[in-house]
């Protein structure tokens, strides 16, 4: 029993020590947010999964008034998971570090949120703003790539409730597609509410379409493997008009053990 004991004392160590060196100079685990105002939009970030987690448009308002909000993570999410020694993580539950937003001459904003670990590996998200336009540019470089990502692939995750803008719920709903580009088409498709598809081609990229605004995600790469699932909410009192969810592989771009992928 003694040695037993010994023997679990033992394992627990080596998993703690293997968790703590796997993402040491570790941000605090503390949420943060950073707020980026262009002309057209104000984009509130967050150091945990370095992502935005609010857009809310400035020129347009909802039919009650209040601006719209184009996209808020308590209604969605945009994930990955990555290796962390001998576990696997999902970044959207991951604290970086956050460096101050830096102004360029053409009236651009740029910020940038970075994860070191003590093997080595970073992860950086590095995003542009630009002066008076709606596209926010992400740009993700890995540095020790290889022990990041199983054969420079990432899997992307990205689901959202899709909520009401206008004051007719049910036509608003009618008007609402999951719009996809297959690479190398000009023309792009839409799928129908309640339904599901696999794509056996690679996709450029995919959206979510209201009646006058749209959530895309465009890729340089181009995503692969991709599954998508749309459903659609009943009544108004959701306050949501449907639920999407894809997900989507990338392969990452890059020479030896530096890799990286665009989004916008």
């Amino acid at each position: 029993l003694v040695q037993k004991k010994q023997q679990k004392e033992i394992k627990q160590k080596e998993i703690a020590q293997a968790s703590a060196t796997a993402d040491t100079l570790m941000p605090q685990q503390k949420e943060a947010f950073q707020i980026v105002e262009n002309a057209v939009a104000k984009i509130t970030f967050s150091n945990k999964g370095a992502r935005p987690v609010q857009v809310l448009l400035k020129k347009y308002n909802k039919y009650s008034g209040k601006p719209v909000m184009l996209m808020d993570s308590a209604n969605g999410s945009f994930s990955y998971r990555y290796k962390s020694g001998n576990q696997s993580k999902d970044i959207s539950e991951t604290y970086f570090n956050e460096q101050p937003v830096i102004s360029s001459s053409d009236g651009s904003q740029q910020l940038i949120y970075e994860l070191k670990s003590a093997d080595g590996s970073i992860i950086q998200h590095k995003y542009t703003i630009p002066a008076n336009d709606y596209r926010l540019q992400l740009q993700m470089n890995f540095s020790g790539a290889a022990s990041l990502f199983d054969q420079d692939k990432m899997n992307l995750i990205w689901d959202m409730d899709v909520p009401a803008i206008e004051k007719d719920f049910h036509y608003e709903a009618t008007q609402m597609h999951f719009c996809f580009n297959e690479a190398g088409k000009t023309d792009f498709e839409y799928m129908s509410k309640d339904d599901a598809l696999s794509f056996s081609k690679n996709i450029k990229w995919m959206g979510v379409k209201r009646q006058f605004f749209i959530n895309a995600l465009e890729t340089k790469n181009t995503f692969s493997n991709v599954a998508a699932s749309w459903a659609s909410f009943a009544t108004k009192d959701s306050l949501h008009l449907s639920k999407y969810r894809s997900n989507g592989q990338i392969t990452l771009d890059g020479s030896g053990n530096s890799k990286q992928a665009i989004f916008s």
